[in-house]
């Protein structure tokens, strides 16, 4: 699975969990892949795939990503 179809495979997760989905575009998305709504809460969603990579997520990912859940007013952020 390449790491575009997993963002595909996470925004189906919680589409089959009743979410409302939106999936950003690939490239120039703030760090965000899809935003999950329900029940008045919004998720700002994050998907890293890196297979046999020895990249790891690190500490400027997690505050680029939670810096972009509050831009764009999320309740909550899921690396």
């Amino acid at each position: 699975m390449k790491p575009d179809q997993y963002e595909k495979f996470v925004a189906d997760y919680f589409r089959d969990k009743n979410y409302k989905v939106e999936e950003t575009s690939y490239t120039n998305d703030y760090g965000v892949d899809t935003f999950a709504e329900k029940d008045g809460k919004k998720i700002a969603i994050q998907a890293k795939m890196y297979g046999d990579s020895n990249r790891k997520i690190n500490r400027q990912m997690v505050m680029e990503f939670y810096g972009a859940k509050d831009y764009f007013d999320c309740d909550k952020g899921i690396i």
